[in-house]
């Protein structure tokens, strides 16, 4: 027969008094000073995180309350009223369980009895945990006891939900706000547990544990009393509480990042291959990620430790790369409880951030080339000259042939002309191409419809009296050189006027002439 006599650590380090409450000075000091200047309200809302020390202060005010040798505000805890609370065997306290006596038949049940006096104590305290949980109608039936209570109650109701109770429920409660414990308050806690205990827990576990703890004492007492059981021992090492926790070392974490900041894809998705292997969770893995990148930034900003791995890392990246993947991280994280396949989601995103990086790296490098110029930029229209012009156009006496029949599509087909300035146009062997750039195909496949090269060649018949022929080509698929692309040319000079060497290049190089000059 196996006997159930191992009591969990936290229930055996629950505090007992006021001035045992960590973190929380500011609500338990109050609460103190109402029992010893009797000034305690008929009814409390303790609200905050979970493993903040709710309903441990709600067990102390209960004691303190019902105390036979109350002494500065504070329960002696040895009294029998004391013992009978600490051991769940007084009469006068209660504890409800909101969640799952959450109908209005365990209200009416509580209404009725708070109308007796108290049996062995002094005061009938009433304490209703994860109250939000309460049905409405449970909540109006609560509501007419807290209108008219008994001078013997007092309520003390908690919860981590405050926004889902009821207003008319909040403004009948004196309100306290628990808050995340300070690491440094977990920390010298567990230090104490731990020498009482007779335990030895090496200190970078016992930070990881305070860590992965997350402002709740509560949370990290059992993840101390899940190691110690786990191992069988009373020694605690990192790797132990990593393997407990599922979570990754600091090994792990580095050659993730090192993968993501270096662009080496296959390298990431490998590592997370093996860590799936391990047992390791994905969620896990995005939390234990998300936090090392967090020290990654401090130590970019601070500039300060010892730490060879994370130096290397902050110097990989600027601090904007940093915030934008940390950014990324949270918000895969959120969208994780919602796919069915999480990996996927974490994958995308460190593929994503580094198809980002090298957008901006193209941005930045153009952005470089831009101000390398003058900035003053000014406007020079260029008249620009029809190559290889075959006999039987040129006697139309018209140099601006190919603008001109741009003009004229834009008048009777819009679309067309959308997609023929995309292009650039030339003549060669009697035969009119408009040629684009590779990464146009779309624009020269809708050139090359009959109808659209129909059009063309009439507008070139009827504006010049000659047939001529007109095909649409990709870069690379004719001989001729193209002339530029009908539109405005920008050239940028020192002043308003164009002059000296770099008027004369820009000619060169369009074989134009000056038209005008335009500010």
């Amino acid at each position: 027969m196996i006997h159930m006599s191992y009591t969990a650590l936290y229930r055996v380090w629950r505090p007992g008094t006021f001035s045992e409450v960590v973190g929380q000075n500011h609500i338990s000091q109050t609460l103190r000073n109402a029992v010893q200047q009797n000034r305690v309200t008929h009814a409390y809302l303790f609200s905050g995180p979970r493993g903040t020390g709710k309903t441990s202060l709600a067990k102390i005010m209960g004691k303190a309350l019902n105390c036979l040798n109350l002494k500065d505000g504070e329960p002696c805890n040895e009294c029998q009223n004391c013992q009978g609370i600490n051991e769940g065997s007084f009469l006068d306290y209660f504890e409800i369980d909101a969640a799952s006596n959450r109908g209005i038949d365990e209200i009416r049940d509580m209404r009725e009895r708070v109308k007796f006096t108290p049996s062995q104590g002094r005061t009938k305290v009433y304490v209703i945990d994860e109250v939000h949980m309460l049905t409405n109608e449970a909540f109006n039936a609560l509501l007419k006891t807290l209108e008219e209570p008994p001078e013997h109650v007092v309520f003390i109701l908690a919860t981590t939900e405050p926004h889902k109770i009821p207003l008319t429920i909040l403004s009948r409660c004196q309100r306290y706000d628990f808050k995340k414990i300070f690491e440094e308050g977990i920390k010298e806690r567990l230090k104490e547990i731990i020498a009482k205990e007779n335990l030895k827990v090496e200190e970078n576990a016992l930070d990881l544990i305070v860590r992965k703890a997350e402002g709740g004492m509560r949370d990290a007492i059992s993840i101390l009393d899940q190691g110690i059981s786990a191992t069988g021992k009373n020694e605690l090492s990192l790797a132990e509480v990593e393997e407990i926790l599922g979570t990754l070392n600091e090994e792990q974490l580095y050659n993730i990042f090192f993968g993501t900041f270096k662009g080496e894809p296959g390298n990431i998705f490998s590592s997370l291959d093996n860590y799936l292997a391990e047992g390791k969770d994905i969620k896990q893995i995005v939390k234990d990620m998300t936090d090392y990148l967090r020290e990654i930034i401090l130590y970019k900003v601070s500039g300060k430790g010892e730490n060879k791995k994370m130096k290397e890392l902050s110097e990989m990246k600027d601090l904007k790369y940093f915030n934008a993947l940390l950014k990324d991280l949270i918000e895969g994280e959120q969208k994780m409880y919602f796919f069915s396949r999480p990996r996927i989601i974490l994958e995308a995103l460190l593929m994503s951030r580094e198809e980002g990086q090298k957008e901006e790296k193209k941005k930045v490098k153009t952005n470089e080339q831009v101000a390398e110029k003058p900035t003053i930029e000014k406007r020079i229209e260029i008249k620009e000259e029809v190559k290889n012009i075959p006999d039987e156009v040129e006697g139309s006496g018209s140099k601006n042939l190919w603008e001109d029949v741009l003009n004229q599509v834009k008048k009777e087909k819009i679309i067309l002309h959308a997609c023929l300035i995309e292009g650039s146009y030339a003549f060669e062997d009697g035969v009119g191409k408009v040629i684009f750039p590779e990464n146009k195909k779309f624009h020269q496949e809708r050139v090359s419809q009959k109808e659209n090269l129909d059009l063309l060649e009439k507008i070139f018949e009827k504006k010049y009296n000659k047939k001529v022929k007109i095909i649409s080509v990709l870069e690379g698929n004719g001989k001729v050189d193209p002339v530029p692309k009908i539109q405005e040319v920008k050239k940028e000079i020192p002043e308003s006027k164009p002059s000296g060497d770099a008027l004369e290049e820009a000619l060169k190089i369009f074989n134009a002439e000056v038209v005008e000059i335009k500010d």
